[in-house]
């Protein structure tokens, strides 16, 4: 049998307030670099003008699906992570094993204005010992629970956002592997704010622990427990496997996914921390983990006690 290396994936944009179509921008297929922290293009597709999308060439990953307004204003949507979000920690990353139709994007409304001012800055990457530029940083404007501007950062890390509102706005950074960031700043209509810089840190990502090859499957209880803010989860697979950890509430709700991409056999151990995930808001009580397989599926209590 022929094994085919990518697939097609398909679907609708539309936005996320009133449910009608999106006929303008690009989907992409991305993943992040885990060996240089960049952001790799996979396959991307125009939206065309009955709101639909195709992406031909995906490849048997796990990858992230988002929607990107065209360069040229007015834009009135922001990027938008799929199925709905603008913290890739919210995404939902898929890891296609055949064609997939109905991946359908709700791309969250944009209002910008039209006064001649901005915000500029440059997001930076920090390290132990060096700080770098980091290119490819989604920067968000936002009044209150309105977006109104939105960005990418280039090559050198600079990001610049102008047509805003006056007040009080909010500026967020969000860059899938490293913990998001904001600040507020005050925009007046001829305003031209500059070095609202950033600094990101790299989150901490999965371990293998033990190159040994375990007998069975097995999710341990997590350490500390209670914790506050940071627990470690440790697991093992005995093949190879796509492995999916997550994070629920005590209704149920999933929060948060940890993991969910294909591991060779092995121990694993995987720092959960509320701080960095920004686009939550932990409070303190009882939630659950869970570690599904094709082969094993397994939940365990954790407590949070700020």
């Amino acid at each position: 049998n022929q094994v085919h290396s990518t697939y097609s994936v398909s679907g609708t944009v539309k936005y996320s307030d009133n449910n009608q179509l999106v006929t303008s921008g690009i989907v992409r297929a991305f993943k992040l670099d885990k060996s240089d922290a960049k952001i790799v293009i996979l396959d991307s597709a125009n939206i065309q003008s009955n709101g639909t999308y195709a992406l031909p060439n995906v490849p048997h990953d796990s990858l992230y699906i988002g929607v990107f307004p065209n360069s040229t204003p007015p834009n009135d949507y922001v990027i938008t992570y799929y199925p709905s979000t603008t913290y890739w920690e919210n995404a939902i990353t898929l890891y296609p094993s055949g064609n997939m139709t109905n991946v359908d994007i709700s791309a969250i409304r944009m209002f910008s204005g039209d006064a001649d001012n901005s915000v500029s800055g440059k997001v930076m990457r920090l390290t132990d010992a060096v700080i770098g530029n980091l290119k490819d940083a989604f920067v968000y404007a936002k009044r209150s629970n309105t977006y109104v501007g939105c960005t990418i950062t280039d090559d050198n890390g600079v990001y610049h956002i102008k047509y805003l509102p006056t007040g009080y706005l909010k500026i967020i950074v969000n860059r899938p592997g490293f913990m998001s960031d904001s600040t507020s700043v005050f925009v007046t209509s001829t305003s031209k704010i500059d070095s609202v810089n950033f600094g990101l840190k790299l989150i901490t990502t999965l371990k293998q622990t033990s190159e040994s090859v375990p007998t069975e499957y097995k999710l341990f209880q997590n350490y500390p427990n209670p914790f506050n803010p940071v627990t470690k989860i440790r697991f093992q697979i005995k093949d190879s496997r796509l492995v999916s950890l997550k994070i629920f509430d005590i209704l149920g709700r999933e929060v948060v996914t940890l993991i969910n991409e294909k591991l060779s056999p092995g121990v694993y151990e995987i720092p959960f921390s509320i701080n960095q995930f920004s686009g939550n808001r932990f409070a303190s009580g009882v939630y659950f983990y869970k570690l599904t397989t094709e082969k094993f599926t397994d939940v365990k209590r954790m407590i949070l006690i700020k």
